[in-house]
């Protein structure tokens, strides 16, 4: 009787904690679900201000629409679908499309990258809902 109940119970908690798990990337991408306005940008550690107006749209369909650069040639908006992986922001459809999730959290996303051989850091807001 021990051993069925304790098969039982072993079963039980495989489930409950099976089904509890949400992988980081599901939490990240639920939560970059919606508008987010580029507040500010760092080129090689200053502020700049040619990237005023850049914005990032995320879908629940893993989808991306944004006019923020990924390499120098990039300057109209596009429409990509978008991975998580390690912590990174990624399009499997663009090689380029490399960005650091340095912190989302509070309407605040903060994205890290490297373009023409300078290190950027975004800051974004969440916009609406």
């Amino acid at each position: 009787m021990k051993t069925r109940d304790l098969f039982f119970f072993l079963v039980l908690l495989s489930t409950s904690i099976l089904s509890s798990c949400v992988s980081e990337a599901d939490q990240m991408k639920d939560q970059l679900i919606g508008a987010w306005e580029l507040e500010e940008a760092f080129r090689d550690g200053e502020l700049t201000t040619t990237l005023k107006g850049s914005y990032i749209r995320f879908t629940d369909d893993d989808m991306m629409e944004s006019n923020l650069p990924y390499t120098r040639a990039i300057r109209d908006p596009y429409k990509k679908k978008f991975i998580i992986e390690d912590g990174m922001l990624l399009s499997p459809e663009i090689a380029a499309f490399k960005f650091k999730i340095k912190k989302l959290e509070e309407g605040k996303l903060v994205l890290t990258t490297k373009l023409a051989n300078f290190p950027f850091q975004f800051n974004f807001r969440k916009v609406g809902g």
